[in-house]
């Protein structure tokens, strides 16, 4: 007997057939090893499945079609001229894009090529990375011209540094380049950059450091000026994941609102005033693809949360997904950033009310109860991303994120509004920093603290990731095999 399907299934399952192709390339490179998968497919299929036919050829359509959009876009990265001039001296004009990176020592530029060795480049969106010295400054839009050594992204101690510079068009990069400023043309991000080059300073006014820095990265996920020891500290605790904008910072800020207005306003109300705060906060912190990836992120959960159906939620978030995979087929396997940021997501709908329940003892005053629960959901869910890309496990994180979650939403909403007031004044900016000082200096006091803790750290052998992977998939099946169970039992049992 053939199982009957509905449309929303059937939608979902190909959305999801759609991601595992392009994972599946992604990891593999072998297009002769999707063809493979996808007759292994249809053998299983014959022997065991029961559900329409179309509907299973529709799926294997999706996971191929996928994997083969991956691959038509990697070669025409791999076979571009660019590749051919790779440890040569090269002279290109072209344009600033993004937001200009800089550090105690240099800039970093991200450059798109117009001409190289005078003669009209035809491939668009071509990148390259540009590093030089800290002066004369640079700003996005204008055009330079850049000459030195293109080097390939290459493998550095297991990390594959040109897959990740693929993920930002970026074909190649200048380590010692020397770069002549010919005009400043601005661009239509020039005031979203002025905007986010302010917000910075302000918090360098008002705030000391190291707290400066971590609210810079708290806010905007500006994690470069923030001291080794303590991103250290961070790393050691498993508490990074709060200075890395993702669904998780948006979350708090939405959920900060939302307390805010509640019972003051409409439903619909809240939610327009939520998605209008969000706008403002993407446009101060510079509309970088990682935040508005985040602030689609968080404004799914705030979906989930309000609408309160998980059904419509997961389609939902297979569907961004995909839409992101169609702008960037590199981004899923080749950012840990949005993998963090969209399995973050992932773990905030379907595991915040889990946790909340566990975390009973938290007052619920002031969100805090709610905050823990994201924060613990938030490091279930990416636990095996962590494992995978970074080989530790840090036995502190459960108690560290327990102790600084009621802090964050304080911290960052105290801090954000100490800057808007920095903006306007910046001596009463500075008196109204003080909180957001103690609330912050406290939170790292706490992470330095337990930094120093032994043996808090569990180093994963190579060869023991993909165990330790299993096992965390396993509980999780588990999980949600209990959860199905009892969800059928509640279903038929008849009413009292």
């Amino acid at each position: 007997m053939i199982q009957t399907i509905s449309k929303s299934q059937i939608f979902f399952y190909c959305l999801v057939a759609c991601i595992a192709g392009n994972i599946f390339f992604g990891v593999t490179k072998s297009i002769e090893a999707v063809f493979a998968v996808c007759v292994l497919g249809i053998i299983l299929y014959v022997l065991f499945f029961r559900f329409s036919p179309f509907v299973f050829l529709l799926i294997i359509v999706c996971f191929f079609c996928s994997a083969l959009f991956f691959w038509s876009t990697l070669e025409e990265r791999t076979t571009h001229p660019l590749t051919q001039v790779y440890e040569e001296d090269i002279s290109f004009e072209g344009r600033i894009v993004g937001d200009v990176e800089k550090n105690s020592e240099k800039q970093r530029l991200r450059v798109l090529v117009e001409t190289v060795n005078g003669e009209l480049l035809d491939q668009p969106k071509t990148r390259i990375l540009v590093n030089t010295m800290l002066f004369p400054e640079y700003r996005y839009g204008d055009r330079v011209q850049v000459s030195g050594i293109l080097k390939e992204g290459g493998i550095i101690e297991d990390f594959n540094y040109g897959d990740y510079l693929l993920k930002d068009n970026i074909i190649g990069a200048i380590y010692r380049a020397k770069v002549t400023k010919l005009s400043e043309e601005g661009g239509p991000l020039s005031s979203i950059y002025v905007i986010k080059g302010a917000f910075t300073r302000t918090i360098n006014i008002l705030l000391p450091e190291p707290e400066a820095s971590f609210l810079a990265g708290l806010l905007i996920g500006e994690r470069r000026s923030i001291p080794d020891e303590v991103l250290d500290a961070f790393n050691k605790t498993g508490t990074t994941h709060i200075i890395a904008i993702s669904g998780y910072n948006i979350t708090l800020i939405s959920s900060i609102i939302l307390s805010m207005l509640k019972g003051r306003v409409s439903r619909r109300m809240s939610t327009l005033i939520i998605i209008a705060s969000l706008t403002v906060f993407v446009l101060i912190t510079g509309a970088s693809a990682s935040v508005v990836r985040a602030a689609v992120m968080g404004s799914i959960v705030l979906i989930s949360k309000m609408s309160g159906r998980l059904s419509d939620v997961k389609n939902v978030l297979a569907l961004s997904a995909v839409l992101m995979l169609i702008q960037n087929p590199f981004v899923l396997t080749y950012d840990i950033g949005f993998q963090l940021s969209y399995v973050s997501t992932i773990g905030l709908v379907y595991f915040a009310k889990p946790c909340e329940r566990l975390c009973f003892f938290v007052p619920k005053k002031g969100g805090l109860r709610e905050a823990l629960a994201l924060t613990l959901a938030s490091q279930i869910a990416t636990l095996p991303i962590v494992i995978l890309n970074f080989k530790r496990i840090s036995l502190i994180a459960p108690l560290a994120n327990l102790l600084i979650a009621p802090f964050i939403p304080l911290g960052m909403a105290t801090g954000f509004f100490a800057v808007v007031i920095g903006f306007l004044s910046t001596d009463v900016g500075m008196v109204a920093s003080w909180v957001s000082y103690l609330i912050l200096h406290t939170i790292v006091a706490i992470i330095m603290y337990l930094s120093k803790l032994s043996y808090i750290v569990i180093d994963i052998q190579k060869s023991h990731v993909p165990l330790s992977v299993m096992i965390w998939s396993l509980g999780l099946t588990l999980w949600f095999g209990i959860k199905r169970l009892h969800y059928a039992r509640a279903k038929i049992s008849p009413k009292n």
